[in-house]
């Protein structure tokens, strides 16, 4: 599912970036910043699926 998520949000990304004719810095950080948010995606959703279920201390996490 997270793979999905990734793939979709990639594919988001590239498709916005195919119209811009130039670039700055500023566009080009914001761009990283995506993909740094991206990359990170799959480490709350292992949490989530590991403690969605789950009660006390654990639910924090899920929470977080």
């Amino acid at each position: 599912m997270s793979f999905a998520a990734v793939g979709a949000l990639w594919l988001g990304h590239s498709g916005v970036t195919d119209y811009l004719q130039g670039t700055d810095l500023v566009l080009t950080r914001l761009g990283l910043l995506v993909l740094v948010v991206v990359g990170f995606l799959p480490v709350p959703t292992r949490l989530l699926a590991e403690y969605i279920r789950a009660s006390g201390v654990e639910r924090v996490a899920t929470t977080v």
